[in-house]
């Protein structure tokens, strides 16, 4: 080979090596290729089946749903019709609606952004009420009718930031969606229209702001400030990293969950800032719901437990098969209740398990 075409092939694998670099960079760009999420593969699942049942559920069904992964949705809510809706990914990124009486799909709405068709839409955090599904994906918040799955509204492009959460909450036609970059945003958005109302600026340390107060996770203690001097009000020695939402149970007990890959919760007494009781370790691996005075969330180990309120002390399990769940490739790991029903979905095996709450026979 002459040093012409030697010189020929350097440059031919210079550009070729400079194309496929510069595919990765667009590529990792695109929505929902942001950093951590994960792709589909073709793992093959653990099949996860119930071991033991000490609590006053009853089995009632379980279904295969498909991937949910942790990085892609903060909250998945039944509202009060025994709706239930989860965002799937599979076939890009979807809305699954469920009937929670039988497992029924009810409706499906792909999410897709005109601009990169192809590509699975990144869900920050979904909230459901009696009428309406709430997403936040990056930039915007969606809505879609409770009933058929129909959009409704789109908010105009927010600041890029590093998520969108909505809080779990309507409040006068508001819904309020927190967004953290170098500040914290908290967007007031018409659940009518979708309309952008205000955006109130806080430090970046707040994680919650109430109409009395605001608290703040500096990553060494919890405090609570006034919220019109924002002067502390006190510093609880409860520590970690806020994860999820906290849960005012009563005017003076605050539920929070601390932790990154494992969680543990505790509780705060709101007007003292002492810590009432809390987990000796980090064990949990999914949100948390309370109902009848009853914590449940997902451990580690396969199972569900349900903590006394009060006292933070196990008062029953549900166990599964199959060894410890995968904490390790981003699935979701989720426990959701209403009056009716409590459900379980274990990312690892892609299923989601239906108990009816205070019996323990099967319909």
């Amino acid at each position: 080979m002459t040093q012409r075409e030697l010189d020929l092939l350097k440059q031919v694998i210079t550009a070729a090596i400079a194309a496929l670099i510069l595919a990765i960079v667009v590529r990792s760009l695109l929505p929902g290729a942001q950093a951590g999420l994960p792709r589909p593969t073709s793992t093959s699942f653990p099949t996860r089946e119930i071991t033991a049942n000490d609590l006053s559920l009853g089995e009632a069904w379980q279904r295969t749903i498909g991937p949910i992964y942790s990085g892609w949705t903060k909250g998945t809510t039944l509202s009060s019709h025994g709706i239930l809706v989860l965002p799937v990914f599979g076939d890009g990124t979807q809305l699954i609606a469920l009937d929670t009486l039988d497992g029924e799909t009810l409706w499906t709405q792909k999410l897709v952004t005109p601009q990169y068709p192809d590509d699975p839409n990144r869900i920050d955090s979904l909230f459901v009420d009696d009428d309406k599904v709430y997403i936040a994906v990056p930039f915007v918040i969606k809505a879609f009718l409770l009933v058929d799955g129909q959009p409704l509204w789109t908010t105009r492009d927010l600041e890029p930031h590093t998520g969108y959460d909505i809080y779990p909450t309507v409040q006068e036609g508001i819904l309020q969606v927190y967004s953290k970059k170098d500040k914290l945003l908290i967007y007031d958005v018409d659940v009518t229209s979708g309309a952008i109302q205000s955006i109130s600026e806080y430090p970046r340390e707040v994680f919650l702001k109430t109409s009395s107060a605001e608290y703040r996770d500096d990553m060494n203690h919890l405090v609570k400030a006034s919220a019109d001097t924002h002067e502390p009000i006190w510093q609880s020695p409860a520590k970690g990293s806020i994860n999820g939402w906290p849960v005012l149970v009563d005017p003076d007990i605050m539920i929070v969950m601390t932790g990154n890959y494992l969680h543990k919760l505790i509780a705060i007494d709101v007007t003292t800032g002492q810590v009432v009781w809390q987990m000796p370790k980090e064990a949990i691996v999914s949100n948390f719901v309370i109902a009848d005075d009853i914590i449940y969330s997902i451990e580690a180990h396969a199972t569900l437990s349900a903590r006394e309120l009060s006292t933070g002390r196990i008062i029953g399990q549900i166990k599964f098969s199959g060894g410890d769940l995968d904490v390790n490739h981003g699935l979701a790991y989720t426990v959701i209740v209403d009056d009716a029903v409590l459900l379980i979905y274990l990312g690892d095996s892609q299923d989601l398990f239906a108990f009816n709450r205070n019996s323990l026979d099967s319909p």
